[in-house]
């Protein structure tokens, strides 16, 4: 009510972190995409945020913090377009970090995480590839690497540099 909304609007909440918050932006484009077919779509707002708090002097203290967006989501957005054709995905059941129930600080196997978070980003990167391929909506020229095709690609990091080390 505080920004003026009616109750007529869908609202829910995604839990896990950066997942969470990539999920969700996923969600609202998709049903912004669904709804305008039929020109019903009305803009989302899609919001995350994460604190991630670790024992000090763990291996895991550098990367704690806060740290939350707020998007609007519509049918012509005026800063950025994303293209959902074809989107990389990679799952994998590990036990790199978590929290124990009652906890207010999580617990990471540092070198272990960094691993894991390489497979899975190649994972993804592989996926998404061999998807825009078979698509035929993206083509790479002859002495050309695949991403150059692209103006932009959104990948998630942990912390700078990251996605550069795993997929070197």
């Amino acid at each position: 009510e505080e920004l003026g909304l009616s109750g007529a609007i869908r609202s829910y909440e995604v839990k896990h972190a950066c997942a969470g918050g990539t999920y969700g932006l996923l969600g609202a484009v998709s049903q912004i995409a669904i709804d305008s077919i039929r020109g019903l779509a009305a803009p989302a707002i899609v919001t995350m945020g994460d604190t991630s708090r670790y024992d000090l002097v763990s291996t895991a203290e550098f990367t704690q913090g806060a740290g939350a967006v707020s998007m609007l989501v519509e049918t012509n957005p005026k800063l950025i377009r994303l293209d959902l054709g074809v989107v990389g995905y990679n799952s994998q059941s590990v036990d790199d970090f978590f929290r124990n129930i009652g906890s207010s600080v999580a617990k990471a196997r540092g070198k272990f995480s960094v691993q894991c978070y390489k497979e899975a980003l190649v994972g993804a990167y592989q996926s998404f590839k061999d998807k825009a391929l078979r698509s035929g909506l993206h083509h790479v020229a002859p002495g050309k690497h695949f991403l150059d095709s692209f103006d932009y690609v959104l990948l998630h990091a942990p912390f700078r540099q990251m996605p550069v080390e795993a997929l070197t």
